[in-house]
């Protein structure tokens, strides 16, 4: 038993042990990932404000993670002057709440979920029941 387990791991498919295969599966992988980034770093290296855009976004992304409020109004300011001046904007005209997040430890995401699922439960049901129906699929569905 243990023998023909073994065996059947080096079993011949089109000519090549499937250990090869994985091997060649993982090479194209590497392959294809390096290709993207060569061709993202030649669209990065020949638009400078699509590089910019870029650095931005990582700015926000860590300053998010760590929680880090106080780089706030330096990222509003860069991200004016970019591609990202729209989103800047809106960002800077609710600031208070952003800082908020970034300092408070809760969150309503739990709120959010739950209202994104109502919505949705609503539009599925548009036009076919009234609140009773919409009341036990609610309820149902949780």
């Amino acid at each position: 038993m243990k023998v023909s387990r073994h065996l059947r791991d080096f079993a011949v498919v089109d000519g090549l042990n499937r250990h090869a295969q994985i091997d060649v599966g993982k090479n194209i992988e590497i392959r294809d990932q390096v290709q993207q980034e060569t061709t993202l770093s030649s669209v990065y290296a020949a638009d400078h404000e699509m590089s910019a855009a870029r650095d931005l976004v990582r700015r926000f992304h860590a300053m998010i993670r760590n929680r880090k409020p106080e780089e706030l109004d330096s990222w509003i300011a860069a991200a004016k002057d970019s591609a990202l001046s729209s989103f800047a904007t809106g960002i800077a005209s609710d600031r208070d709440a952003v800082r908020a997040a970034l300092v408070q430890p809760w969150s309503n995401g739990q709120t959010e979920g739950q209202i994104t699922k109502l919505k949705l439960v609503k539009r599925q049901m548009y036009g076919r029941a009234k609140l009773d129906l919409l009341e036990a699929r609610l309820i149902g569905a949780v």
